[in-house]
């Protein structure tokens, strides 16, 4: 029995110093491997990552070359209308892959209506103060209507926690709970279940929350996108992405950045209507979307053409007019 213990933890050793060594000394220009701490958890809170930079080539080989047939189904597989974009990703190209986009049941320009404040500033142009108190101003607004249930989505950890300083000062005796994720009520999968179960809420996100959370009905009321979904340049599997389209003579921004961001927003959108009787109101907060060229890119890929540029007396009124 010792003996089978021992070769067991033995060859488990061996493949922990296996992929200890392919992580620090053997890693290729093919991919990105980087290390995450978060300073403020367990000291041994230490995670390794390693992904390839185009894992189509993997995916053809290991995966879809030994399938009779594969069907992928998702909201968010084109860009402008497009599959290219995921198909090579994906490493579909030498497979013919047939496509089809199927119109959604929902009846989006009914259900979904989307503002963009006028009065909002760019970054840019105010700096990160103004910025953030005018984020938290436009949620305190929103949060006016009966019964909010509101989902804000933030790019950045950083502006997330200054937003949450400021909010929680401001909303304080209001009655609605603020959630906010990395700062209040533990994991994100807790800070789901506390948003569902209450009747007044705010929930801040990050990463997590843009994709694969489903609050139907009258579990989610509001979606706020703070600032486009672009990557942090910093970010290494990103700018190992950038720094190759580089090498391969294409454009970082319009071949990665771009259409990844592109993508990513829509899954922030779809996190408003989950079933066919939901309804509810986005609000964006980046005026990039109306003022940068790329900005149109973002406004098709809405589901909706129900999209309007207000004044906050005009937010004002709509939310008001939601009370009654």
């Amino acid at each position: 029995f010792l003996a089978d213990e021992y070769q067991r933890s033995m060859k488990g050793l061996q493949r922990y110093c296996q992929t200890l060594q392919k992580l620090f000394f053997e890693s290729d220009d093919d991919e990105a491997v980087w290390i995450e701490i978060d300073a403020k958890g367990a000291k041994n809170a230490v995670a390794i990552y390693a992904q390839p930079l185009e894992p189509g080539e993997l995916l053809a080989d290991q995966f879809f070359a030994r399938k009779n047939s594969v069907v992928l189904t998702s909201a968010t597989l084109t860009v402008e209308g497009s599959f290219q974009f995921m198909i090579e990703r994906l490493g579909l190209g030498d497979f013919f892959p047939r496509t089809m986009r199927i119109e959604s049941p929902f009846s989006y320009d009914e259900r979904m209506r989307v503002m963009i404040p006028k009065e909002m500033k760019s970054i840019q142009d105010t700096g990160q103060i103004e910025f953030i108190q005018d984020t938290a101003r436009y949620i305190e607004l929103m949060a006016k209507e009966k019964q909010p249930k509101i989902l804000v989505l933030f790019t950045s950890h950083d502006m997330l926690k200054k937003v949450h300083q400021v909010l929680k000062q401001a909303i304080s005796a209001s009655g609605i709970q603020l959630l906010a994720q990395g700062i209040t009520g533990g994991s994100p999968g807790k800070l789901m279940k506390t948003f569902k179960t209450s009747n007044q809420a705010i929930l801040l996100g990050t990463n997590h929350f843009w994709e694969g959370v489903d609050f139907p009905g009258d579990e989610l009321t509001t979606v706020m996108i703070v600032r486009l979904p672009f990557r942090s340049p910093d970010h290494p599997l990103h700018a190992a992405k950038c720094e190759l389209a580089r090498k391969k003579g294409l454009n970082p921004f319009q071949t990665v950045s771009l259409p990844e961001a592109v993508l990513t927003f829509r899954q922030g959108i779809g996190r408003l209507l989950r079933t066919a009787g939901d309804k509810g109101t986005i609000v964006i907060l980046d005026r990039r979307i109306k003022m940068a060229g790329y900005g149109r890119l973002f406004l098709d890929a809405l589901p909706t053409t129900s999209v309007s540029e207000m004044t906050d007396s005009e937010l004002e009124a709509y939310v008001a007019g939601k009370n009654e």
